[in-house]
């Protein structure tokens, strides 16, 4: 009985003990809307402290009558918010549904313990990806380790996704872009509460891979993000991306709303409709309809929810053309470092998904990207000439890495070169390309060459995957140095490095120098020279601006 009691009482003194660690009066922070407590940790590597605060709400829970509107700021709340923890990240999937409507959370990753005498440091705003349907900001997919030892502050957050956050009925009843609002509401919290945790507010570099590099792209062009970043990261995706701009948002909200029986004669009846049911019924029956519209229409012509062009209203975040607005230099001077991965188009092409492609051979004029307006009259000639360059001979249906080539050259390198392009005759521009074949995102049996979407996310971020080599730690310690070296600096490689291989990065100019990460660090000019060449003649052979996208 005595060592029972003994045990228990020992439980007790280690609870008590843990609870202290995690609830330190020196680790709470005050907000614009109230205190926070955070925990200490330490990094993965060199075991350096950091303090982190996860989940906070910027955002009230956009849920019931606040369902498919504009973010409202949280409101103020009594006591402190336990933001030792992440919280649940924004409902997406189908089978199953996963996560929560009350999902506006963001965290704060700080190397210095937050006090009111700390030096603020650089601070990264990290917008993650997911095709604006999935993804999330927790600590398991996104530890900034990495980032924090080399003395930044690394800030990430949720935003609405799928249907919950992408709904337009093309009008001002509901415009669209409510995910890309929730981020800029995210940003002014930043710019308002980040000097609390040791943030510098006036030194800001936004920061995204995919979904998340285009809404970048986006808030570039914003009136409404203007000043609230002084850098940009963008990795594989631009708003000029084919998949970055959704032209048929509302037609798939009607379709929703056929779906579910709701009274579609007016956008407030569609609106107000849909807000009456279950989230898990709601998600379930708009993922359903998305990947009907995906089957019945052509898929290279953008997600079919996601940013739109908003009508002219005062609350717009986004009206215009990107190609017209980036050529105009009507954006947010920033520099930026942005680029793509060697075969961004990398897929196992299942029997299935082969005959779904024998529609691009019975009809190659769908293989043209819809944002060239290409005339009718020479449209069959333009599609011929395409899939010439491309598959020459072999069925589209039959190919494979000329299918890969295909995707990754017309969904990515095309429009990101096209963006870096536009934006170096205004700001500087670092471009890169990863090429570099490692094993830090899970590739350890590669059976294709390339590297494909999403990989060099491994290689700064705290990966759950084993390094394949010792050089893949060389690798990873050379793109920590260059996305901090830009986070602090605005410039990739301010002096010589012998971990950078002593290279100096220069700005993209009209000979597009970029810097190749692979094996080894290697500048050189036109990024898939030839490829690009084609469609710079194609483009100017048979489009038709003004263009949306590119």
């Amino acid at each position: 009985m005595l060592g029972l009691k003994y045990f228990f009482s020992c439980t007790i003194i280690i609870a008590i003990a843990n609870s202290a660690t995690l609830f330190r009066e020196d680790l709470i922070v005050q907000t614009t809307n109230g205190q926070v407590q955070g925990r200490e940790s330490s990094t993965i590597e060199l075991g350096q402290s950091f303090y982190s605060f996860r989940g906070i709400p910027f955002a009230e829970a956009p849920i019931g009558e606040l369902r498919f509107e504009p973010p409202v700021p949280k409101s103020n709340w009594d006591g402190i918010w336990d933001a030792t923890e992440d919280r649940a990240h924004c409902v997406q999937g189908a089978d199953p549904v996963m996560g929560e409507e009350d999902c506006l959370f963001i965290n704060v990753y700080t190397p210095t313990k937050p006090s009111a005498s700390c030096e603020p440091l650089p601070t990264m705003v990290w917008i993650y990806g997911g095709g604006f349907e999935g993804g999330d900001s927790t600590y398991d997919l996104y530890g900034p380790d990495y980032l924090l030892e080399k003395n930044v502050v690394v800030v990430s957050f949720n935003y609405r996704l799928g249907l919950l956050g992408f709904l337009s009925t093309g009008d001002t009843v509901a415009p669209g872009n409510n995910g890309l609002k929730d981020q800029l509401l995210a940003l002014q919290w930043v710019r308002d509460n980040v000097r609390n945790f040791c943030g510098n507010p006036d030194d800001i570099t936004l920061a995204g891979q995919s979904a998340g590099s285009a809404s970048v792209a986006y808030h570039i062009q914003s009136p409404k993000s203007q000043g609230l970043f002084h850098r940009a990261i963008m990795q594989s995706g631009v708003s000029l991306s084919l998949w970055g701009l959704s032209r048929r948002v509302p037609e798939i909200v009607d379709l929703v709303a056929q779906d579910l029986g709701v009274d579609n004669s007016t956008s407030k009846s569609i609106v107000d409709g849909l807000k009456t049911f279950n989230t898990t019924y709601l998600q379930t029956k708009a993922s359903a309809t998305i990947t009907s519209a995906y089957l019945a229409n052509n898929p290279r012509e953008g997600f079919a929810v996601g940013p739109v062009v908003e009508p002219n209203h005062p609350d717009a975040f986004f009206t215009g053309k990107s190609h017209e607005i980036m050529s105009s230099g009507e954006f947010a001077k920033v520099p930026i470092l942005m680029g793509f991965n060697s075969l961004e188009g990398t897929y196992n092409f299942e029997l299935l998904f082969r005959l779904y492609l024998v529609q691009y051979d019975l009809n190659p004029v769908k293989l043209l990207p819809i944002d060239m307006n290409v005339d009718s009259s020479v449209a069959s000639a333009a599609a011929k000439k395409l899939k010439s360059y491309y598959f020459g001979w072999i069925p589209v249906s039959m190919s494979n890495m000329e299918l890969m080539r295909f995707l990754s050259d017309d969904q990515f390198v095309r429009s990101i070169r096209e963006f870096a392009r536009l934006a170096q005759k205004h700001v500087p521009v670092y471009m890169y390309r990863f090429s570099y074949e490692g094993g830090l995102w899970g590739y350890h049996n590669r059976t294709i060459a390339g590297v494909t979407h999403s990989e060099e996310l491994g290689y700064y971020w705290r990966s759950k995957h084993d390094p394949a080599s010792d050089h893949d730690l060389v690798i990873r310690s050379r793109m920590v140095a260059l996305w901090t070296n830009f986070i602090k600096h605005g410039n990739p490689t301010p002096t010589n490095d012998p971990i950078l291989q002593n290279t100096i990065w220069s700005p993209l100019g009209n000979d597009l120098t970029y810097l190749d990460i692979g094996e080894h660090l290697v500048l050189t000019k036109s990024p898939e020279k030839d490829n690009m060449a084609f469609w710079d003649d194609f483009y100017a052979e048979y489009g038709n601006p003004p263009y949306g996208t590119y």
